[in-house]
């Protein structure tokens, strides 16, 4: 009967795990794309860009595209080998890109040629499919698509929800440098302050602010691209500056509680985007859905002209971030209420067998 108080405290008294990450990072103090792998090194690696470049994203087939100067590039994930590139077409500086689905590929600009600051919506084979501008607004940052089928963009002094058509849904007027929004969901934005601060604040469509998060604790730099992870904890790049006379924290990992629960420095570096690749499929698209977090876009059933419709069997992943926004889409975006499982879901799975759970959604 002693044995068991001493386990326990032998227990209690075991160092926490250190948490390892695998990311990529875009890098504006060296023109760099870095992907660091914290649990193996000698996959790391990093290219440089040589050029203005502010986001990135997962295409699949194990790609990222990055936004740099008047388009965008493609790159390798396994070694960081270019292996596409669309430049010196557009003019003018590409702040934040996207690629659809369907192939398009969105581009934020600044200081474009007849545009100024808009989006560019390019088909599959780089044609200029639509120009969008928005009155009034200048210093476009970030656009990213939500699960409704519509673009958030963040700008200095507003935030703004546009269709593809850029017919605008709603505009807020949001002070500050605003580098990156998301929904969180349909009334609810999570926008980073950019340049000039360290928040990042949860508004509403009218620009109340209804929380925030204050990295006061952090001595230098700015909150700029940021990432929900599979466990709630939000990692956020903390840019220190254009050029390479730095030697900062540049990524923190904040908790539900607002604690810094890891964090990254690197001589000469300021990261102003990151994607962490813990769990995620790198052979599928991924998009920036609810909460933040990063999963493949789930694709909309289409309707019955008739009336009532079944919508197709939809494969729900097993893994925590995709399974629960694939329920979420079904659930609110299907308006499929009823779901109809081959098989329970109950939090993660672990084995090759249970790696996929399937669903009949019926549709009004």
């Amino acid at each position: 009967m002693r044995l068991l108080p001493f386990l326990l405290l032998l227990c209690s008294q075991l160092p926490a795990a250190e948490i390892r990450h695998r990311f990529l990072a875009v890098d504006d103090g060296t023109l760099t794309l870095h992907h660091i792998d914290q649990n193996d090194p000698t996959r790391n690696w990093k290219v440089p860009f040589g050029g203005y470049c502010m986001d990135l994203q997962l295409i699949g087939a194990d790609k990222v595209l990055l936004a740099v100067d008047d388009g965008y590039r493609e790159f390798a994930l396994a070694d960081g080998k270019e292996l596409k590139a669309f430049k010196g077409v557009l003019g003018g500086l590409t702040h934040s890109v996207e690629r659809l689905p369907d192939g398009r590929t969105l581009l934020a600009m600044r200081e474009h040629p007849g545009l100024g600051h808009g989006i560019i919506v390019l088909d599959a084979k780089n044609v200029v499919q639509a120009k969008l501008s928005f009155p009034g607004v200048s210093m476009l940052r970030h656009l990213r698509s939500t699960t409704r089928g519509t673009l958030i963009v963040a700008a200095a002094g507003w935030v703004l929800e546009c269709g593809l058509d850029g017919k605008e849904i709603w505009r807020a007027k949001v002070p500050g440098n605003n580098f990156k929004a998301v929904e969180l969901d349909d009334q609810r934005v999570l926008v980073s302050c950019g340049p000039g601060g360290r928040t990042l604040r949860t508004i509403d469509h009218t620009g109340k602010v209804l929380d925030t998060l204050d990295g006061k604790d952090l001595k230098e730099g700015s909150f700029v691209g940021f990432q929900r992870l599979a466990n709630g904890n939000l990692m956020i790049g903390n840019w220190l500056g254009h050029g390479s006379q730095h030697n900062g924290l540049v990524l923190c990992e904040y908790d539900a509680t607002g604690t810094v629960v890891w964090k990254f420095g690197q001589a000469k570096s300021s990261f102003v985007e990151v994607i962490v690749l813990d769990g995620l499929d790198t052979t599928r698209l991924h998009a920036q859905q609810r909460e933040g977090r990063l999963a493949p876009p789930v694709p909309a059933a289409a309707p019955d002209a008739k009336g009532p419709c079944t919508a197709p069997a939809v494969s729900i992943p097993a893994q925590g971030n995709e399974q629960m926004l694939a329920i979420d889409w079904l659930r609110q975006f299907a308006k499929a209420p009823s779901l109809e499982f081959t098989m329970p879901i109950h939090g993660m799975c672990r084995t090759p067998q249970q790696s996929q759970v399937y669903a009949i959604a019926t549709c009004p």
